[in-house]
């Protein structure tokens, strides 16, 4: 029993190192809003958010992605193969900043990525796979 728990917590460990990823919080327009999108899970993957049906920016654990939007009502989801994609409906008001953040479930069978709001944040701290 006490190697299969060791099993468990090597495995998930992973491989890496931990790092605080700081958030640059200034708006990048006046006439647009500003999404920043941060994945402090760290899944190793690199993720496309996808905004009314065009691909707008890359997001990996190392990088938030931070992009202007539009103002109004925008959906949103994380194009990702093999894990259902969750539409988020979200209205934006030129000027602000909002922070979301990527979400990944895995689960048998029914594994998925969405994107929900968060708190403003400076920093996360996140395992790199980079080497």
């Amino acid at each position: 029993m006490k190697k299969l728990l060791l099993l468990v917590v090597v495995m998930l460990s992973g491989c890496g190192t931990i790092i605080t990823v700081p958030i640059d919080s200034t708006p990048l327009s006046k006439d647009k809003a500003t999404l920043i999108l941060y994945n402090e899970q760290g899944f190793p993957d690199d993720f496309q958010l996808v905004v009314d049906k065009e691909v707008v920016g890359h997001i990996s654990p190392e990088t938030p992605l931070k992009v202007e939007i539009e103002p109004g009502s925008r959906e949103m989801y994380i194009e990702v193969s093999m894990l259902i994609r969750r539409i988020t409906v979200k209205t934006f008001e030129a000027g602000k900043v909002y922070y979301m953040k990527l979400i990944c479930r895995i689960i048998p069978f029914a594994s998925d990525v969405s994107i929900e709001p968060s708190e403003k944040i400076t920093n996360y701290k996140v395992r790199s796979h980079k080497s």
